[in-house]
């Protein structure tokens, strides 16, 4: 949608209005005059469109009449390296004069483009997705979409707003088709491509993450979840820098071999804590058993719940010690598990270069907070209560006896 500054476009001149806020901009600021950006007309101020200057590409990309094609003519003409942009927000121009359009055009070079001369595609995909990426419209966000598919796909085949993007491998290829301003985009694609030509780890490092990236979408067969396929080739490429490839899905092996290990550590913990549990009910049992036993039917729930005998003390002291000897026993064993989580984390992460991400997906960190440690501290808290209460009562009770109220 057009912007309300913009009444109309004439090709690829934006004409506003000569009562526009703008006007004092366009009139007054150095940078406007000097390239004469606005030329007073009958209709308005017109806007033209010039190589050092970015202005409204935003609302031009947004006029549902552009096409591809018209958007393409307009923004190749640009020199990335020094140009003025235009900040909506303060009405001022500021200078870029370094951009990534240099290695853009060198990386979508290798690649077989039919329907766009490569001339065509010259862009500064930084300038271009500046800001907040998810506060873009959608036309904005599916071009600079398409202009990463340019680099990401081998070969691609254009016919006005329909694209056609495919990735090959040596057994295998997967096609991706989208129509520009049809919306069916995905986001996370701009991360990737800021991963491979910002982070330039070593000269030639963007055609190591391009096959990467390339073979992981054939894999997967979809441009869902890219965040997934990101992290997947960071750990690959890593593994790449680091000298150790031959080990890398080895490693994923021996990732999944340290998981089955972890679960186990945690279900023999479990386990252990359900016996122990079990003998402590079984104890638990025979104390009632025992009061059972000893009464004489009368008044016996009155008798389990509010007894203050020594015994029954003693009794309940002992309950509640073995009840917080077993919940030490169990988070001993937790800290154990935990610790050899950390020094697998340490040994994958910082050493074997795999991604957090990566890791995280196949060893989740134990946890203190569980169901057991609720329950444990549940029957803590209720044995506790039980011994406290009545004692508590049996004072007041004495104490009012001593010192009747006046």
């Amino acid at each position: 949608m057009t912007n309300s500054i913009v009444t109309k476009w004439q090709s690829t001149a934006a004409i506003i209005d000569l009562n526009s806020p703008l006007r004092k901009t366009f009139e007054s600021n150095p940078i406007a005059v000097k390239n004469n950006i606005a030329v007073k007309k009958h209709d308005g101020y017109h806007i033209y469109n010039k190589k050092n200057i970015w202005i409204f590409e935003e609302e031009f990309i947004d006029t549902p009449s552009h096409n591809l094609q018209q958007i393409f003519d307009k923004l190749c003409i640009k020199n990335y390296d020094n140009i003025q942009c235009f900040d909506s927000t303060t009405n001022t121009f500021n200078v870029v004069t370094k951009s990534d359009a240099e290695d853009y055009l060198k990386i979508i070079s290798l690649n077989i483009i039919r329907g766009v001369g490569y001339e065509k595609l010259n862009i500064s995909l930084e300038l271009l997705s500046e800001g907040k990426y998810s506060s873009k419209s959608d036309r904005v966000r599916h071009l600079i979409n398409i202009y990463v598919l340019f680099l990401l796909a081998n070969r691609t085949k254009r016919q006005q707003n329909r694209l056609e993007f495919t990735f090959e491998g040596d057994l295998d290829s997967f096609v991706f088709e989208t129509e520009f301003g049809k919306g069916n985009f995905t986001d996370g694609l701009l991360e990737i491509y800021e991963w491979i030509v910002n982070e330039q780890e070593y000269s030639k490092a963007y055609k190591v993450k391009l096959q990467i990236i390339r073979s992981l979408i054939i894999k997967h067969k979809k441009l869902d979840g890219l965040d997934l396929i990101k992290n997947q080739a960071e750990s690959i490429f890593n593994r790449i820098v680091s000298g150790k490839t031959d080990h890398y899905f080895e490693l994923q092996n021996n990732l999944k071999d340290d998981f089955i290990k972890i679960s186990n550590m945690t279900s023999e913990s479990n386990s252990s804590l359900n016996t122990k549990l079990f003998g402590w009910l079984t104890a638990f049992s025979l104390i009632i058993f025992d009061f059972i036993k000893e009464s004489d039917g009368q008044n016996l729930f009155r008798r389990i719940i509010c007894s203050t005998s020594e015994k029954t003390n003693v009794l309940l002291l002992l309950l509640i010690m073995a009840l917080l000897i077993i919940m030490i026993m169990f988070n001993l064993d937790i800290s154990d598990i935990r610790k050899q989580y950390q020094c697998l984390k340490d040994l994958y992460v910082n050493q074997m270069f795999i991604s957090k991400e990566d890791f995280n997906k196949f060893i989740k960190k134990p946890s203190y907070c569980n169901m057991y440690n609720l329950l444990l501290l549940c029957l803590l808290i209720i044995l506790v209560l039980r011994l406290l209460i009545p004692m508590i009562l049996l004072f007041l009770v004495q104490f009012n006896i001593e010192f009747p109220l006046q």
